[in-house]
């Protein structure tokens, strides 16, 4: 019987509640739903995407052959580009699963190597495919350069090289403040 009362004096206040109630509810119900629904579909389109480039680093080097490690290293370093960006340098330590003592021998470090080895290839591909400057939300401001001066060029055997901008040369006698 109480709930009943309390639903009939939340059903009487609410006209006198404006959209505070309303506002109330979308920000502790919809966006959490909401923004944990969007990051559910990012990850599962993150990983096919990562799961397509891995089938295709397959395709491409058909007599290679990688190990397990290398294989999830170079999915999760795709993902990790595409939902993070930045250097592409793999995390300083491995996953937790490489913590145990199954790993603390010479062939768990080389699986970890394998590992990180697999997670910069699997970033350098993700860098390389373009899909992260659709991820990102575009705005009116342009991004920050962090080193102004340097510029990329490619060069005609596909390499990138770094070249300082030429400066404005600096007069040769600086005006002084009165003239």
């Amino acid at each position: 019987m109480n709930l009943l009362r309390l639903f009939l004096l939340m059903t009487a206040l609410l006209p006198a509640s404006g959209c505070l109630i309303l506002a109330g509810a979308r920000n502790l119900l919809v966006e959490p739903v909401a923004a944990f629904t969007l990051d559910c579909l990012e990850a599962k389109r993150n990983e096919a995407l990562a799961v397509a480039a891995w089938k295709q680093v397959l395709q491409e080097n058909p007599g290679a052959e990688f190990s397990v490690h290398y294989a999830e290293g170079f999915r999760q370093g795709f993902v990790d580009y595409l939902n993070a960006g930045g250097t592409g340098a793999p995390p300083p330590v491995p996953p937790r699963k490489y913590w145990g003592v199954r790993y603390e021998t010479p062939e768990g470090h080389a699986a970890m190597q394998d590992w990180f080895a697999g997670f910069r290839h699997g970033a350098d591909t993700a860098a390389q495919s373009g899909y992260r400057e659709f991820i990102v939300l575009p705005t009116p401001i342009p991004p920050s350069d962090p080193n102004p001066y340097a510029r990329q060029k490619t060069t005609r055997n596909g390499e990138t090289e770094t070249k300082p901008e030429e400066l404005p040369t600096p007069p040769k006698e600086i005006p002084k403040a009165n003239e």
